[in-house]
C-alpha cells in the first residue's frame, strides 16, 4: 500500500510541475510575442513619421522652388519696367 502511495504522489507531483513548466512557458512565449509587436508598432509609427516628414519637406522644398521660379521670372518683367520709367 506504502508503495502505491508513492507511486500516487509521484505521479502527481510529476503532473504538477510539467503543469507549471508549461504554463511558464505558454507565459513566457506570450511576453516575448507581446514585446515583438510593441517594437513592430514602434517602428511602423517611426517609419509613419518619417514619410510624413519627407513628404512635409518635399511639399515645401517643391513651394520654395515654385516661389523662386515665380521670383526669376518676374524679376526680368521688373527691371524692363523700372528701365522704362528711367526713360
Amino acid at each position: 500500500m506504502k508503495l502505491v502511495i508513492q507511486i500516487a504522489l509521484g505521479v502527481f507531483l510529476g503532473a504538477l510541475a510539467s503543469q507549471l513548466v508549461t504554463d511558464a512557458w505558454r507565459s513566457l512565449n506570450a511576453q516575448q510575442a507581446r514585446e515583438a509587436e510593441r517594437q513592430k508598432l514602434a517602428a511602423e509609427e517611426s517609419a509613419r513619421e518619417e514619410q510624413t516628414k519627407r513628404a512635409s519637406e518635399l511639399i515645401m522644398r517643391q513651394f520654395q522652388g515654385k516661389i523662386q521660379e515665380d521670383q526669376a521670372r518676374h524679376a526680368p518683367a521688373k527691371q524692363d519696367s523700372k528701365q522704362a520709367q528711367q526713360k
